[in-house]
């Protein structure tokens, strides 16, 4: 069974009432820094999305296109197809 070791923590200042939304926002988490690793890994998705929200408004029309009408020939398909 492996050894866990936990990792160094350090402290950050916020102000009261930021420590009071974090603790009430960890009530359903272990703690507030498994809250706060929620909403970091939370934003770092939206940023991805975001991201691939642009790149697919960057495509030209023609790749969409295309990109399109293989994917909706991909949804049409269904396992009895591969048979």
């Amino acid at each position: 069974m492996p050894v866990l070791i936990p990792e160094a923590s350090t402290s950050i200042k916020v102000s009261q009432s930021t420590h009071r939304k974090l603790k009430a926002g960890a009530k359903d988490y272990r703690s507030i820094n498994d809250y706060l690793d929620y909403l970091l890994r939370l934003e770092e998705r939206q940023r991805r999305v975001e991201s691939m929200r642009q790149a697919i408004a960057a495509t030209p029309p023609e790749h969409r296109a295309s990109w399109l009408a293989e994917s909706a020939a991909w949804e049409s398909t269904s396992l009895a197809d591969a048979r």
